[in-house]
């Protein structure tokens, strides 16, 4: 226990990441899972050597980030956002600002840019996805995905909005044009805002109790009066309502219009 202290307050002054709001039983097996996998032998040698070779750290942190991420996850739960959800937004909003926030490999952010550009046709709507992992933000960026990626698209939607490239799939120019990505630490970096939709999903599963709360405190913050935080599966936001958030069917929660005021852009 010691040297995990050791690593986290390691991470903390070089890296400016902070594993303190994860939850410490479970991030210390991931790291030790981590370390096998790169062939240290134990943590202790590990910060041996990441005093001397400070890239190692941010190599254990790329291991670190678990990246389980496909387009239209959930599709019933998509289902609600294109049929209810977005139309609801669009028609109060106009141009629609979205954030995946821990995006992964960006097959979520471009499954909400596709349902934005049937909707909203050369609409002013913008996506942002952001993640921690640099190198799944390349992936995101260059748009390619295996088949088991977009088993939750339909024929109509692969042929409009992919090309088939080298044995994947690769989103079309036009849409990831629509697409921004970059790099974001939930926990540290401002949320910047006012944002329309907020989609944070399957990320928060292994922080504290009390980061969870301070992040979603953090979301309604960002969110404009009306708009929507949507959260993963397996994920409910406890005390939503004191927060300024209304839950309007499962998984999906509205800013209230007494809630916390929006931040700026």
């Amino acid at each position: 226990m010691r040297e995990y202290a050791a690593l986290v307050q390691l991470l903390r002054d070089r890296l400016g990441l902070d594993l303190g709001a994860y939850q410490p039983d479970s991030m210390e097996r991931r790291v030790q899972a981590a370390l096998h996998r790169m062939g240290v032998a134990s943590l202790a040698n590990f910060l041996t050597q990441a005093r001397q070779e400070p890239s190692l750290l941010q190599d254990l942190v790329d291991r670190l980030t678990i990246h389980v991420s496909e387009f239209f996850r959930n599709p019933e739960l998509f289902a609600v956002l294109e049929r209810r959800v977005l139309p609801e937004l669009r028609s109060r909003f106009g141009g629609l600002r979205v954030w995946s926030a821990g995006c992964s490999n960006g097959a979520e952010a471009y499954s909400v840019a596709m349902l934005l550009a049937e909707l909203d046709p050369g609409g002013g709507w913008s996506v942002l996805g952001t993640d921690v992992d640099r190198g799944v933000l390349v992936q995101a960026e260059e748009g390619c995905y295996r088949d088991a990626d977009v088993r939750h698209v339909d024929a109509a939607r692969r042929a409009r909005f992919f090309v088939r490239e080298d044995g994947l799939w690769r989103v079309r120019t036009e849409l990831r044009q629509r697409v921004r990505f970059r790099r974001h630490d939930l926990l540290s970096d401002p949320f910047g805002g006012p944002w329309h939709l907020v989609l944070c999903r399957n990320v928060v599963i292994y922080f504290t109790e009390d980061a969870k709360r301070a992040l979603y405190r953090r979301f309604v913050e960002a969110l404009q009066p009306g708009g929507y935080l949507f959260v993963g599966a397996a994920e409910q936001v406890v005390g939503a309502r004191e927060l300024g958030l209304e839950p309007t069917s499962p998984f999906f929660y509205r800013k209230s219009a007494g809630g916390s005021r929006a931040a700026s852009a």
